[in-house]
């Protein structure tokens, strides 16, 4: 079991070279009737869709300009308490990337009104999977994912977190090849120590 871990004040927890500067970009959720897309964050990543919302930001499909047809998940949230929320995610999986079967984190940063961060782009959640399914899953399904579940639980505590949300919407497949077959937790947004 890992050491338990102290959380630095959240005006620390962005490593710089993860820090991309301040820049005079509008903010993202102020407008959120319209869609940026097409918008280009951090000089890399170009929006492409948005693929939700919730209370505290969005996430977006974004393609990175770098890498011809690698696309990524871009999470937002408004800079209304310094990326309080989205800094702690941030701190989260920079610990979970010494790991493997977790959500990569690709960039992070802040601009004048919004913080970002890019990550691995999942698949569908276990909850739209049950309610897509025409039938229920078999009770082999069922005894995968919860292994693969507790897997992803269990590299969690590893670094010495507790995840206080696990729920099928934050558990996501992977969406590409092997990764289909895991589970990975996302929203590491409310994380006390173990």
């Amino acid at each position: 079991m890992a050491e338990t871990q102290v959380i630095p004040p959240l005006s620390s927890i962005i490593s710089p070279h993860f820090i991309h500067g301040i820049s005079k970009e509008p903010g993202f959720l102020k407008q959120r009737k319209t869609t940026e897309i097409d918008k280009v964050v951090a000089g890399r990543w170009k929006v492409v869709e948005k693929l939700g919302e919730g209370g505290m930001g969005a996430v977006y499909r974004v393609e990175d300009k770098n890498r011809k047809n690698f696309f990524a998940a871009m999470k937002v949230e408004d800079d209304l308490w310094e990326g309080g929320v989205l800094k702690l995610e941030v701190f989260i999986l920079q610990q979970l990337q010494k790991l493997r079967d977790t959500v990569k984190l690709y960039d992070s940063g802040k601009r004048d009104k919004y913080c970002f961060m890019v990550m691995t782009l999942c698949g569908k959640d276990l909850m739209t999977l049950k309610r897509l399914a025409d039938r229920p899953f078999s009770e082999s399904t069922t005894l995968r994912l919860a292994v693969s579940t507790l897997y992803a639980i269990k590299q969690v505590h590893e670094i010495g977190y507790v995840h206080r949300d696990v729920k099928p919407g934050n558990c996501m497949i992977g969406k590409y090849g092997r990764d289909t077959r895991m589970i990975y937790l996302i929203d590491f947004g409310s994380f006390p120590l173990l």
